[in-house]
């Protein structure tokens, strides 16, 4: 298949007119080319700068699934040694609405807490330990 053109014969004026008009299309042409390169450059800088927006709130949440589960266990490894064993009671209250169920009563059969004075605290925790120690 084939296309053929006719050859249209144009005064010499409309010569004139048809190369400025091409200049100038060349011209906005141009013009064009440079907004779109800025523009490019653009959308360019915005992908890196949500891509570095998304690793720093994925990246850090990652790290602390990786990370916290052991140094929580140590944690409440810990205040369960200090406590005898009673901080799964003392947590489960606190997350129940702070009402928790601690024996004072093993606290002060303690070791360490054989020095303590009880009339020597203030009244509030006192009365706080009579009413728990039964």
């Amino acid at each position: 298949m084939t296309i053929k053109f006719m050859a249209v014969n144009l005064p010499q004026n409309d010569d004139i007119d048809i190369k400025s008009l091409l200049e100038k299309n060349l011209e906005l042409t141009q013009e064009i080319h440079g907004m779109m390169r800025s523009v490019k450059r653009y959308m360019l800088w915005q992908r890196i700068i949500g891509i570095i927006y998304f690793l720093l709130i994925v990246v850090p949440i990652i790290i602390s699934i990786i990370y916290l589960p052991p140094l929580l266990k140590n944690l409440f490894g810990q205040y369960q040694q200090i406590l005898n064993g009673e901080s799964g009671t003392i947590l489960e209250g606190f997350l129940n609405g702070g009402q928790g169920s601690f024996d004072f009563k093993s606290l002060l059969n303690d070791n360490g807490a054989q020095n303590i004075d009880v009339n020597s605290l203030p009244p509030e925790v006192q009365k706080m330990i009579k009413n728990n120690v039964k």
